[in-house]
């Protein structure tokens, strides 16, 4: 059983994820999505463009491509981590208003884990963010 407090607390949230529902933004052009393909998902560029971040629907995995699909546009829907399955690239932070800028945020999920860019690298990392928007095509 909750206690008022928490009870309070937890309406709070629900109030601010109903809130944030209707919102979308849009990827910044300084953030390279890639169209994805019936076998690999959208990708994300890095490295200069010259290497594509990309989900293997076969094989269910991340994977690196070097020769990358056309680019488009695409919103980012805020959600709870909950939603987001396995393949699904996202966006992830602490802070609520954010200019989504930042390719480190960038990820893909993979169950309870997910794959991001560091540097010019990919790291694994936990789930444990407070802001999750889900990446889809316009």
């Amino acid at each position: 059983m909750l206690t008022k407090q928490e009870a309070l607390s937890k309406i709070d949230e629900l109030k601010q994820y109903v809130d944030g529902l209707d919102k979308e933004f849009l990827v910044p052009k300084e953030i390279r999505i890639t169209a994805g393909t019936r076998s690999f998902s959208m990708g994300l560029l890095f490295n200069d463009s010259k290497q594509e971040l990309c989900w293997s629907y076969r094989d269910n995995v991340y994977g690196v491509s070097l020769s990358p699909l056309r680019t488009i546009k695409a919103n980012l829907v805020p959600c709870r981590r909950e939603d987001l399955k396995t393949g699904d690239l996202a966006f992830r932070n602490d802070y609520e208003d954010s200019d989504f800028k930042s390719i480190y945020q960038y990820c893909f999920i993979d169950k309870n884990k997910h794959w991001y860019i560091a540097r010019k690298q990919i790291e694994k990392g936990s789930m444990s963010y407070r802001y999750w928007y889900k990446v889809v095509a316009c």
